[in-house]
């Protein structure tokens, strides 16, 4: 039963890291090529921060509607409990999720320029 009630939270459009990882694999390889390190790097971070700053955010609505979406579904004190318990490490889990995707783009572009 906790399956059909936790599964509102596996379909929150959540803004992948990946759309920004994309733009800056392009961005910061263009600098490299262009011989401008100094560039590359500030947009690379900029990357970084931007995917970290929309998963924080991300993960603070979920932890806040943790108790509220459920309720739609269903009104079982216990089960809402339960969904509630498992919202936490599922919000946790939205930030190092999304940086990773964000480090990885970062070394692909660093990676291809060498």
């Amino acid at each position: 039963m906790i399956i059909p009630v936790c599964h509102p939270f596996s379909i929150i459009p959540v803004p992948s890291p990946q759309t920004h990882t994309d733009a800056c694999i392009t961005r910061v390889s263009n600098l490299l090529g262009a011989q401008q390190p100094l560039q590359a790097r500030t947009a690379a971070l900029t990357n970084l921060l931007l995917t970290f700053s929309t998963q924080t955010t991300w993960s603070l609505v979920l932890l806040s509607l943790r108790n509220v979406v459920p309720k739609l579904w269903t009104h079982d004190e216990e089960l809402l409990q339960h969904v509630a318990a498992a919202a936490i490490p599922a919000a946790i889990m939205i930030v190092p999720d999304g940086c990773c995707a964000a480090f990885n783009g970062v070394c692909v572009c660093v990676f291809l320029w060498l």
